[in-house]
């Protein structure tokens, strides 16, 4: 048998998932364990790091299993992980000590609070037994960081996760000084590049029946669903997510200002994206926090509910407006409009209604800032993505959107963990993404000018609640 398959690691809040791709790009088989959390819990579960790390095995070894794929019959493993963890580990023993959910005010925080935030967290693990005897010797990172120097037994011990941070290494005296500080900035271009062969690290061989293939790491789920969709192909488009992180990503061909320019942006980040069809794409991306908290509020209620297809009706009337009560205080939110006859499905769409607008602002700000508009929007079927929130996207924003019908993020770190081990070429990767994804396209629709109206009142109300700086459970504002 040919040594030319290909494993792909998916971790999400809320699940985690092996594939197992042949040597065409053809899905062999997929095990999944779903994170289970309860109903009334807002938060995502979250595995200990050891049992991530446990889950993770074992469902590579079952993946092969199903596939009657040996493992040393692996070019390569594309792992991509998107959760909210912060694994604080022992560098030199490699024993996990303390697993941590990342804030979700982390983003917001500048470089001094994080500081202080990860040195009562340093300190903490410090007391823990297993630590270390020297802060030097500790590693902090995501669980994306922890499973790939885990899997290779400390052979790399760098990976960026972009949307929380990129931290290693810590002062000896456990003071604030000014490096730092510097270590425990928001990194804007955290995700690591396109790696050529000989610089992955490989699987220790511990692992997979003494197998040692190499391992190629998208720590961001959201790039890898942007590469997975073809994105990477010429054309203007964006990649949105309804998930709890809430990211918008626009892929675009040239940029018409300096980084300085976009780094000025406060809703947009900047990262390099790796290409297939040509050097120099880059990746724009923003991302809403609000919205999901009250959508994830309601969910439970809403979708039980036998009221439920009222929501695809009421998505695109106007109703109440949800929007951050604070933009430095993503934890709450401010509610107008709501009068005594608001049901919850009414209030949930509100809260779609209000991740619509946020994708509209994104993208009218991106289009500013690089001259190049946006087509065509791309999305995968997961969390809120419901056929009547992508229908109202299509016509908020006036572009057609494709919807993803399958794991865009496992067939993405496939395609570039195929191109890094050398199993394929840029040609053969974009005709595998063409041939092997699907969509479904939703056209756009006529939707009611008072639709564009309520856009932008809310936008109007937004950059009132920025001056005032409101504070929830004052004036007008609603707290949730």
């Amino acid at each position: 048998m040919a040594k030319g398959h290909l494993l792909t690691l998916t971790h999400r809040p809320t699940e985690m998932a092996v594939q197992v791709f042949d040597d065409q790009g053809r899905l062999l088989c997929r095990v999944e364990r779903v994170l289970e959390r309860n109903p009334s819990d807002a938060d995502p579960f979250v595995l200990q790091a050891d049992e991530a790390l446990s889950s993770t095995i074992t469902l590579m070894e079952s993946a092969l299993r199903r596939a009657s794929v040996a493992a040393e019959d692996l070019a390569g493993i594309g792992f991509c992980v998107s959760c909210h963890a912060m694994v604080l580990w022992n560098q030199v023993s490699g024993a996990p000590l303390l697993t941590i959910d990342t804030p979700s005010h982390w983003s917001h925080l500048g470089p001094c609070d994080a500081a202080a935030y990860l040195r009562v967290a340093v300190a903490a693990a410090m007391r823990e037994p297993g630590a270390p005897g020297r802060a030097e010797d500790l590693r902090v990172g995501g669980m994306d960081s922890w499973l790939l120097s885990s899997l290779t037994q400390g052979e790399s011990s760098y990976i960026g996760q972009g949307h929380d941070f990129s931290l290693y290494a810590f002062a000896a005296d456990g003071q604030i000084n000014s490096d730092f500080v510097a270590l425990c900035q928001l990194s804007a271009c955290s995700l690591p590049a396109l790696m050529a062969a000989q610089g992955m690290p490989r699987l220790s061989a511990i692992y997979l029946d003494g197998a040692r293939p190499r391992v190629c790491a998208l720590t961001y789920v959201q790039t890898a669903s942007l590469i997975g969709t073809g994105l990477e192909s010429p054309g203007r488009g964006a990649f949105v997510t309804y998930d709890r992180e809430g990211a918008v990503a626009l892929s675009v061909g040239e940029r018409k200002t300096s980084l300085t320019d976009l780094d000025g942006v406060r809703l947009l980040g900047y990262r390099p994206l790796p290409s297939m069809a040509a050097p120099g794409v880059l990746a724009l991306m923003g991302r809403f926090t609000t919205p999901q908290l009250i959508a994830s509020w309601l969910d439970v209620q809403v979708v039980m509910s036998p009221q439920v297809a009222a929501v695809a009706v009421e998505l695109g009337q106007t109703g109440p407006l949800v929007l951050p009560a604070d933009p430095w205080l993503p934890g709450q939110a401010a509610v107008f409009g709501i009068v005594p006859g608001t049901t919850p499905e009414i209030l949930y769409a509100a809260a779609l209604r209000s991740m619509a607008f946020s994708v509209r602002e994104i993208l009218e700000q991106a289009e500013a800032i690089t001259g190049n508009g946006v087509d065509i929007l791309y999305t995968d079927v997961v969390g809120y993505g419901i056929p009547s929130l992508f229908s109202f996207q299509a016509g908020l924003c006036r572009c057609p959107v494709l919807a993803s019908t399958g794991d865009s993020s496992a067939l993405g770190a496939a395609a570039v963990t195929g191109l890094a081990a050398g199993l394929w070429s840029r040609q053969t990767a974009a005709a595998m993404l063409e041939e092997q994804y699907s969509m479904r396209r939703y056209d756009v629709p006529q939707i009611d000018e008072s639709v564009h109206e309520q856009y932008f009142q809310w936008k109007e109300i937004k950059a009132q609640l920025a001056q005032l700086n409101l504070v929830p459970g004052v004036g007008t504002g609603i707290p949730v």
